[in-house]
């Protein structure tokens, strides 16, 4: 969405109950890098930066499924934010996992040098409880994707 739309509140949203977002963030001059600065601009020292304790800067439009109107949230990531690793949720982890399947079957271009092995390997380390069976499920659909691919 362009940053006039979102400012503008011209883009009506589809119904959505409950929200896992993930973030990708990349520091500013990283090969990460693929969109221009908005808030933290070009500069590279870290005590000309303004927001220095800061990773990123979300904004969240909504509305209630009962409601009229949109609300507006915005907050900071701060850098004291960061979770590593196996130090996150398992949900997280898991949606991580599904993730980068998604990207996989596109290609995986963003995901060198994450593999299949790499997928399954969080999404069965993060499985937790499957009232339902949709992780396990999940876990087979990957495996079958891995043995149909060229890039196992």
């Amino acid at each position: 969405m362009k940053p006039k739309s979102f400012s503008e509140k011209l883009y009506v949203s589809a119904l959505i109950l409950t929200v896992t977002a993930l973030y990708e963030i990349t520091l500013i001059g990283s090969s990460g890098q693929r969109l221009e600065s908005l808030r933290y601009g070009s500069n590279s020292r870290k005590d000309e930066v303004p927001y220095s304790d800061e990773l990123a800067f979300l904004r969240l439009r909504y509305k209630a499924p009962d409601g009229d109107t949109r609300k507006l949230l915005e907050w900071s990531v701060l850098q004291k934010a960061i979770i590593v690793g196996n130090n996150s949720s398992n949900r997280f982890r898991f949606s991580a996992s599904v993730a980068a399947f998604g990207q996989q079957l596109r290609g995986g271009k963003y995901l060198e040098p994450f593999s299949y092995d790499d997928i399954l390997s969080l999404a069965q380390g993060s499985r937790d409880k499957d009232l339902f069976g949709y992780r396990s499920e999940f876990i087979k659909l990957v495996k079958l994707a891995q043995s149909l691919s060229h890039n196992p």
